[in-house]
């Protein structure tokens, strides 16, 4: 309970949802993803659930109270579903769950153990929508290897702590070196005899 009334509903109304109706339902993780908005009955005191798709092939019907929050949760929940999905299924943020794994370092395994997933393939396509993989590889991109490769490919580059590095060149100087030169960003300023160069790492 601590969970339901502590936890953020930024971040987890999805799972908080989840849960009042797995523990209110006693429902399987098959039974979650094939709720669909016909099997719920809203009234003013009460929500009404009906399960037609169970394991057992007999239908279960169960409410949900305003107990810990569960009907004030259930319509700000619904409240965010989007429009034209496709579908009638009350829990669309499915996916969701399988990236929130991954950000928080679950692996192909963990993945295809939540999903029910037999390939390898299915899982890995939520580590590429993962978030936090992104920001690692955006960060790989531009240090370690590529910081050293950008200095070696900058002959004009100081060595210098601060995050910028200008210099006045020549022209004549320039267009001798450019053609070798890769992996630079250069700004060109209007002076007619010199050309600025701005070359930007990190400390």
């Amino acid at each position: 309970m601590k969970f339901l009334n502590d936890a953020s509903n930024e971040s987890y109304l999805f799972m908080k949802v989840a849960l009042i109706f797995a523990l209110n339902g006693a429902m399987r993780g098959e039974e979650l993803r094939s709720l669909t908005l016909n099997d719920i009955e809203e009234n003013e005191s009460v929500i009404v659930v009906t399960l037609r798709n169970t394991k057992t092939k007999k239908k279960r019907v169960f409410t949900i109270t305003s107990e810990a929050n569960g009907i004030e949760l259930y319509l700000k929940y619904r409240k965010l579903k989007p429009q034209n999905t496709g579908h009638s299924r009350f829990f669309v943020c499915y996916r969701s769950s399988a990236t929130m794994l991954v950000d928080n370092g679950g692996t192909i395994p963990d993945l295809k153990r939540l999903g029910g997933w037999a390939s390898t393939s299915s899982a890995e396509r939520y580590i590429g929508e993962s978030i936090q993989n992104k920001i690692q590889t955006s960060k790989k991109i531009f240090r370690g290897s590529n910081q050293q490769e950008v200095s070696k490919n900058c002959p004009w580059q100081h060595s210098s702590s601060s995050s910028s590095n200008i210099m006045d060149v020549s022209l004549n100087e320039f267009s001798k070196s450019i053609k070798n030169i890769s992996n630079c960003t250069f700004n060109f300023y209007g002076n007619k005899n010199k050309v600025r160069s701005v070359n930007s790492r990190n400390k």
